[in-house]
């Protein structure tokens, strides 16, 4: 115990009276503990369940008659089989993902979710396009505002699906009902990019669909290395 800590039996009578449903002046009209260090042990006890101090390395080295130094545990995580490693940046998936920036995982478990670090693209903020593509480049992009529901996903369809299939030059007999023709509006700035992106860009990822699926598949829903 250092300086004027409290007692385990002392940290103890604290959350026994905390427990009582007593606030932090009662308890220290009850016990005279001051209340900042009240306040403190029964934060620790709500947060890990005790209140006893952590082990120092001091304790470790007389107990086990070890020195240990950062470079002891560092050799030893390296003997486990572990390596330090910055976490990958992954899109943000799930609360899973590991929040710090330092871990340590095995070699090939990079992409498992306790050895990564969610990230959300541009500072936050969402969009959401509708497009397609072949092994014979990008058919329409459309740019979806406010909610998707089948009303407006129908109405995306309408406007771009068979515009795509006669782009792409997709062969078969494709066919979708439509009651009405919709006016094409001018090609807005933003989709140019999209326009350009080479067939053989696009070939790639199409060919490359069964093993990202396959993937996905593996990693039940989770991050892949594409």
């Amino acid at each position: 115990m250092r300086g004027n800590e409290l007692s385990l039996e002392q940290r103890g009578k604290i959350i026994s009276l905390h427990q009582k449903g007593l606030g932090y002046i009662k308890i220290f009209q009850n016990s005279k503990f001051m209340v900042p260090a009240t306040q403190r042990i029964i934060q620790k006890w709500i947060s890990t369940g005790s209140v006893a101090n952590k082990r120092r390395t001091g304790q470790i080295q007389s107990q086990h008659g070890v020195s240990i130094s950062n470079q002891t545990v560092r050799n030893l995580i390296k003997e486990k089989g572990y390596k330090g490693a910055v976490a990958r940046k992954k899109p943000f998936i799930s609360k899973r993902n590991n929040l710090s920036g330092f871990i340590s995982c095995k070699v090939g478990e990079s992409l498992k979710p306790n050895c990564l670090r969610k990230t959300i693209k541009h500072g936050g903020g969402s969009i959401m396009v509708w497009g397609s593509m072949s092994t014979n480049g990008v058919g329409k992009l459309h740019f979806i505002d406010g909610i998707m529901n089948k009303d407006v996903y129908q109405s995306i369809l309408q406007k771009n699906l068979l515009p795509s299939v006669r782009k792409l030059r997709i062969r078969g007999t494709v066919s979708f009902n439509r009651t009405t023709i919709p006016k094409v509006p001018p090609k807005p700035p933003r989709n140019e990019a999209w326009e350009y992106l080479d067939p053989d860009f696009t070939k790639k990822l199409v060919d490359s669909m069964p093993r990202r699926i396959q993937a996905v598949i593996e990693a039940m829903g989770g991050p892949t290395r594409y």
